[in-house]
C-alpha cells in the first residue's frame, strides 16, 4: 500500500472501532485482553490468507506479517487450537426463523382468513409442539417456546394458547446470542466492503448499496422502522425462496459450493458529509 492508502485505511478503522471497543467494554472486555485478540486475529488471518503452495503460513513468514514475536505466534497457534470451536448461533436463529415462516405460509397451520392458527401448545395437531418438534427433535418444545416469547416473536395466553407475532426470529435484546449474531454481521459487512476496495478490475463487485438524509425530524423514526422492516421483509422472502430454490433443484453434490445471501440493517443517528448521503458503490460495474 502508498501512504495515501494506509492513511485511508487507518481513518476507516478508527470510525468504526470505537462501536467495537464499546461492545468489548459492556462484555467487560478490558484492553490488554482486547489486544490480545487483535493478536490472535491477526496470526489466524495470516496463516490462513498468506500461506504459500496451498500449505498455512509458517511461524518466520506469520512473525514477519504480524509483527509479533516468534514466541507470540508460536504460543497464540497453541491456544487456537487448543480452543472449542463456539456454536454459530446463526444456525439455531434460522432454524426459529423457517419455523415461524412455516407457521405463517403452511396451510396446515392457517386459519379460514390465511391467518396463522393461535395453536394449543400440546395435544391434537396442529398444536405448537407438533410444530417444533418439525424443526428441533432434540429440543423440548418447552425451550423452543421460551426463546420465541422472549425474542417477542409469539405469545401465550392464560389457556396455554400460542400466538404468532410475526414471521420471521430476531434474539432478544441481551440476548448472548445477540452479541454472538452480531460478530457474524460485521465480519459478513467488512468483507463485502473490503472485497469492492480490494477486487480486481475485472473481478465483479458486490452489492453495497446505503441511503440517508440529515436533519429529518426524531418524531418520523418509529414510522421508519415500521416502513423498513415491512419493505426489507417482503425482499427478504423473495430472496430467501429464490436461494432455497437454487440449493434444492439445481445444487450438484460435484459442484463447488460457496455461501450467498444479503442483510438489510436500519441507520439512526451519527452525522455525515452530504456526499455520504447515498451510497452505490456495490452495485454492479
Amino acid at each position: 500500500m502508498n501512504t495515501r492508502t494506509d492513511d485511508v485505511v487507518v481513518a476507516a478503522i478508527r470510525r468504526f472501532l470505537p462501536a467495537v471497543i464499546r461492545l468489548a467494554l459492556r462484555g467487560g472486555i478490558n484492553g490488554r485482553q482486547f489486544v490480545d485478540l487483535i493478536k490472535q486475529s491477526y496470526v489466524e488471518v495470516v496463516t490462513e490468507d498468506y500461506g504459500r503452495s496451498g500449505r498455512p503460513t509458517n511461524i518466520a513468514r506469520t512473525a514477519l506479517l504480524t509483527g509479533l514475536s516468534r514466541n507470540d505466534v508460536k504460543r497464540i497457534r497453541v491456544q487456537s487450537d487448543a480452543k472449542n470451536p463456539t456454536l454459530n448461533s446463526d444456525t439455531k436463529r434460522y432454524g426459529l426463523g423457517t419455523l415461524l415462516r412455516e407457521w405463517h405460509t403452511n396451510t396446515s397451520y392457517l386459519n379460514d382468513l390465511g391467518e396463522p392458527m393461535v395453536l394449543s401448545f400440546e395435544g391434537k395437531e396442529p398444536s405448537f409442539s407438533s410444530l417444533a418438534r418439525r424443526f428441533f427433535s432434540d429440543v423440548p418444545a418447552t425451550t423452543t417456546l421460551r426463546e420465541l416469547i422472549e425474542a417477542g416473536a409469539v405469545t401465550r395466553d392464560e389457556d396455554g394458547r400460542v400466538t404468532a407475532l410475526r414471521d420471521y426470529f430476531l434474539p432478544a435484546a441481551g440476548n448472548v446470542q445477540n452479541t454472538e449474531r452480531m460478530g457474524g454481521l460485521i465480519a459478513d459487512f467488512v468483507g463485502t466492503v473490503s472485497h469492492n476496495l480490494q477486487r480486481e478490475e475485472n473481478e465483479p463487485s458486490r452489492i453495497e448499496i446505503r441511503t440517508t438524509e440529515e436533519d429529518i425530524a426524531k418524531a418520523h423514526e418509529a414510522a421508519f422502522r415500521k416502513v423498513l422492516e415491512r419493505e426489507a421483509t417482503k425482499f427478504y422472502r423473495r430472496i430467501e425462496l429464490w436461494l432455497k430454490d437454487k440449493k434444492e433443484f439445481e445444487t450438484h453434490e460435484d459442484e463447488e459450493k460457496t455461501r450467498l445471501g444479503f442483510g438489510v440493517y436500519q441507520i439512526s443517528g451519527g452525522g455525515e458529509s452530504p456526499s455520504q448521503r447515498n451510497d452505490n458503490l456495490g452495485r454492479p460495474s
